[in-house]
């Protein structure tokens, strides 16, 4: 199924599989998703200013 809106998720490396889960099981996603995991383990202790990322980088978890 395509889907018409991708959203971005930066996670940290001990949520990165769960996020996923969660996310492929929500039933009838009208979206896709990339997780981004910007090399730390908890994304909640960092800032904007650290994420670099842009469509199509290394990081990406599709």
């Amino acid at each position: 199924m395509k889907h018409s809106e991708l959203l971005l998720f930066v996670a940290g490396k001990l949520a990165r599989d769960r996020l996923r889960r969660v996310l492929e099981e929500l039933p009838e996603r009208r979206f896709s998703f990339e997780i981004r995991v910007p090399g730390v383990s908890v994304a909640a202790l960092l800032t904007a200013a650290p994420l670099p990322f842009s469509p199509g980088t290394a990081g990406a978890d599709t």
